[in-house]
């Protein structure tokens, strides 16, 4: 049995038996097989869990701050409530997981896998998502206010009523995604890809959408006041109620005076 495995076990039956269960946080349990362990509401704040086997994992409400899950599986794990502020999770398998309510605030997910995870209403401010992969991911409700996500890949993902204002998402792929009635006011889309994409109700107020493709997007209703769409692609997009105030359209003039509308200068 793996050492360190075994000795989460007796710390758990510790636990149970009436002491504290209390674990130092240099506790070192990188590459432990936890996988299927119930270990929902434990304190493992800053425990060393890198590239540990945490599959199927009920970790409900678990205090993981600080934690380091860095290339970590967590494929279906249960992580609903979960504290991982400040968590270190980069390259980490949470395909399929649950992280709903979860608290991730400014934890570092770069390049993890969080293809078909459910993160709805998860608290995401300020963390590091740059080149993860996020599709098909439930987002909706989630806050990403100040979340780095260059380059991610966020195809087929549910952003509804998500917020993500001054968030950074230069090349990222949202294809196909849906952000109705999403907040992405100052947030930085260059070069983004929307193509497809649901924005309609979306407030884009000051957002930089410069050559970004959007193409075939909904738009029907978006706030786009202040918003700079230079080199932007808006071919076939549903432009029906868009809101066009100060905006810089896509050939570089200014909707003010295009009729306070973009409609014929794209």
């Amino acid at each position: 049995m793996n050492g360190a495995y075994l000795l989460f076990i007796i710390l758990l039956s510790s636990s149970i038996s009436g002491c504290t269960g209390e674990v130092e946080n240099e506790e070192d349990m990188s590459g432990a097989d936890l996988s299927y362990a119930n270990m929902s509401d434990r304190d493992l704040s800053h425990f060393n869990l890198s590239a540990a086997n945490l599959t199927g994992a009920n970790l409900n409400y678990a205090n993981l701050t600080g934690a380091d899950l860095s290339s970590a599986n967590l494929t279906d794990a249960n992580l609903r409530g979960a504290g991982l502020g400040g968590a270190n999770l980069k390259y980490t398998w949470l395909t399929g997981a649950d992280l709903t309510g979860a608290n991730l605030r400014y934890a570092v997910l770069s390049v993890a896998w969080l293809n078909g995870a459910n993160l709805t209403g998860a608290d995401l401010t300020g963390a590091s998502l740059n080149n993860a992969n996020l599709y098909d991911a439930d987002l909706s409700d989630a806050d990403l206010t100040y979340a780095n996500l260059w380059y991610a890949t966020l195809y087929d993902a549910d952003l509804t009523y998500a917020i993500l204002n001054d968030a950074y998402l230069t090349g990222a792929d949202l294809r196909h995604s849906t952000l109705y009635f999403a907040d992405l006011s100052n947030t930085t889309l260059y070069f983004a890809d929307l193509s497809n994409t649901n924005l309609s109700g979306a407030d884009l107020s000051n957002t930089n959408l410069s050559n970004a493709d959007l193409r075939s997007a909904d738009l029907a209703d978006a706030n786009l006041t202040g918003a700079d769409l230079t080199g932007a692609n808006l071919n076939y997009a549903n432009l029906s109620g868009t809101i066009w105030y100060g905006t810089i359209c896509p050939d570089g003039t200014n909707s003010d005076d295009n009729g306070n509308t973009c409609v014929n200068n794209l």
